[in-house]
């Protein structure tokens, strides 16, 4: 289906059986699961993250340190901090779309 791919055209879409909504929960916990085995590598790998941090950058309690903890924890915040916004007519076609694929039964 050319030019129905996608948020605004994705609606219907059916994958081994299982529509998209499903597939975005499948999403949300594989990653969310991925965080955490990262979290978990980055804590047991500690002693060796302190030393390569400080032979590539210096002290941990360095003023380069903090810039860079901050920025990071900015550009990882930014997604969510920034709120979403829909055109009114975005929002209309969205709506049209859900309701081609979902008839009434």
């Amino acid at each position: 289906m050319p030019g129905r791919s996608g948020s605004r055209g994705g609606a219907g879409l059916v994958w081994l059986g299982l529509g998209r909504h499903f597939w975005l929960d499948i999403h949300f916990w594989v990653g969310l699961s991925m965080l955490l085995l990262v979290v978990v590598h980055v804590w047991l790998h500690w002693s060796w993250v302190t030393g390569a941090w400080g032979r590539l950058i210096g002290r941990l309690r360095s003023p380069l340190t903090w810039l860079l903890i901050a920025l990071m924890l900015a550009l990882m915040l930014l997604p969510v901090i920034i709120p979403s916004q829909y055109s009114a007519e975005f929002e209309a076609e969205h709506e049209r779309l859900e309701e081609e694929s979902n008839p009434p039964r």
